[in-house]
């Protein structure tokens, strides 16, 4: 978090998702800049294919990095394995890095609910 006069002019977690950023690209993935949302922390895009990931990197005491798929448009579109791919691989550079602890997996719906969350992102 960066102060000016006491009022926050930008937000902590750009390190974190600069570094999320960089990981995905040595995946392969294109991968927009991390942009600064204000309170809401940074946030970029992961182009997979003709499909999009919308990311966010939130420094609430701990970082926490908010996900979201979406799928391009097709009307005999199977369900893809795209979104879970790019997690579990995503989840191997996170594991591997020291910069990183303490990883766990939560489903929006598990946030509040106090459950620890899991080890791999994509189960259940």
């Amino acid at each position: 978090m960066i102060e000016e006069d006491g009022q926050i002019v930008q937000f902590g977690g750009r390190g974190v998702a600069e570094a999320i950023a960089s990981m995905l690209q040595g995946l392969g993935y294109e991968v927009s800049v991390p942009e600064h949302q204000h309170e809401h922390g940074w946030d970029f895009d992961v182009k997979v294919q003709k499909d999009r990931v919308w990311m966010q990197v939130s420094d609430l005491g701990d970082f926490i990095l908010s996900t979201e798929y979406f799928p391009s448009f097709g009307l005999f579109k199977k369900p893809s394995d795209i979104y879970p791919q790019l997690l579990t691989r995503l989840n191997g550079e996170l594991a591997a890095d020291p910069r990183f602890s303490s990883i766990r997996w939560q489903f929006l719906r598990d946030v509040d609910s106090g459950a620890p969350g899991a080890k791999d992102p994509v189960s259940e």
